[in-house]
């Protein structure tokens, strides 16, 4: 009984495991492509989108950017830059935003500025939104 409910439960995991992967495969050319933000409406509600998929997606890029996509309404190419700029934030700034709860914050907008807004930029084509301006450190 207990192997019946194993692969049930692996059954209804294939296909968003299958979506997963796709979905990384779009962050990998949207990486490489740039541009990947053009013409989206992803800057709407941006700080408290990124919290949600975030959450829902515990900080997996492949799952952020499905969770975009759906959710959202957002280009998979977008999407992908969005997924990763979520993964990023929450391997680098978890402690620094207050597991989200402070991302206003200086101290959380000058980590995500330091270790995730350059990727994103190549990714989406655009800053994102909040980045601390840093042309005047040399």
């Amino acid at each position: 009984e207990v192997e019946a409910q194993e692969q049930a439960l692996a059954q209804a995991v294939a296909p968003k495991e299958a979506a997963v992967a796709q979905a990384s495969e779009v962050d990998a050319a949207a990486v490489v492509q740039g541009g990947g933000c053009d013409g989206d409406d992803w800057k709407t509600d941006f700080s408290n989108r990124m919290f949600q998929c975030g959450l829902a997606s515990g900080g997996n890029q492949g799952r952020a950017a499905q969770c975009m996509a759906e959710r959202y309404h957002i280009s998979h190419r977008c999407s992908a830059c969005l997924g990763q700029l979520v993964s990023c934030g929450a391997r680098h700034c978890m402690r620094d935003c207050c597991m989200g709860n402070c991302r206003g914050t200086d101290r959380c907008v000058q980590c995500n500025a330091d270790h995730c807004s350059g990727d994103f930029e190549r990714c989406a084509g655009e800053w994102p939104p909040r980045r601390l301006k840093l042309e005047t450190m040399s």
